[in-house]
């Protein structure tokens, strides 16, 4: 039983994600065939995901990224 459980692990979260990642599909294809390249879609694409660096595992803390690791800082980022 405990195989059948590993199957269906991320079956939640494909449902909770799945209408969410349909639709930005959908308008990264409509761009793209709007435009006539993929090129804007991969910019906004990693302007999304720097923001969610920024915003969720830095918490909005840009000196995060600069902060001296040897200090024992790393605690505070890590929990």
């Amino acid at each position: 039983m405990v195989q059948g459980r590993l199957i269906l692990q991320g079956v939640s979260a494909v449902l909770a994600m799945g209408p969410g990642m349909f639709i930005a599909s959908m308008l990264y294809g409509t761009l793209a065939r709007r435009m006539g390249t993929i090129l804007p879609g991969i910019v906004i694409h990693a302007l999304g995901d720097l923001a969610r660096v920024y915003f969720g595992a830095l918490r909005g803390d840009g000196r995060l990224l600069f902060m001296n690791w040897k200090s024992g800082l790393w605690l505070r980022f890590a929990v």
